[in-house]
């Protein structure tokens, strides 16, 4: 099946909207995003979508600030078949071209899988704080090449 990462085109944010919805319903706690608030996101952020035979099933939505990428959102419908890592492959390499120093996000504490996701991609906790409602956040980061040495040796090893 053939596959490639792109920037999202316009005409494509509807289906984009419905798969970073979908994501965030797979979220522990689960998200609360509506499609129209996710239009919204989609048109304001970087973001790249993951396509498989011409469908989105994968996407990551970033804010580029000189020398810094924030992750807001990523998400692939489908697990554990490499959308994700892919996707964050494709932020690793628009950070390299942009000379970003690191990468960032924040990860509930109440979601293991998404925490040894980033974990896998070579991200560090550096920081957690309490969000409204008492959640626990973890403030990951790693540097761009970090993340595709820490993909590339995990991605090679048996």
């Amino acid at each position: 099946m053939p596959e490639k990462i792109e920037f999202l085109k316009s005409e494509e944010i509807d289906e984009a909207a419905r798969v970073y919805v979908k994501g965030i319903s797979m979220e522990i706690p689960p998200g609360r995003a509506t499609l129209g608030s996710t239009r919204i996101i989609l048109k304001k952020l970087y973001c790249f979508v993951h396509k498989a035979d011409a469908r989105i099933d994968g996407v990551v939505t970033f804010r580029h600030r000189d020398e810094s990428i924030d992750i807001n959102f990523i998400c692939a419908l489908a697990l554990r078949r490499g959308v994700g890592k892919a996707l964050m492959e494709r932020v690793a390499d628009f950070g390299l071209d942009k000379n970003v120093d690191y990468i960032y996000s924040t990860v509930s504490s109440e979601d293991e899988r998404v925490m040894k996701f980033y974990d896998y991609c070579g991200f560090k906790k550096y920081d957690e704080y309490f969000e409204k409602e008492g959640l626990l956040l973890h403030a990951v980061k790693a540097a761009p090449s970090e993340i595709l040495d820490a993909i590339q040796k995990k991605s090679a090893s048996p």
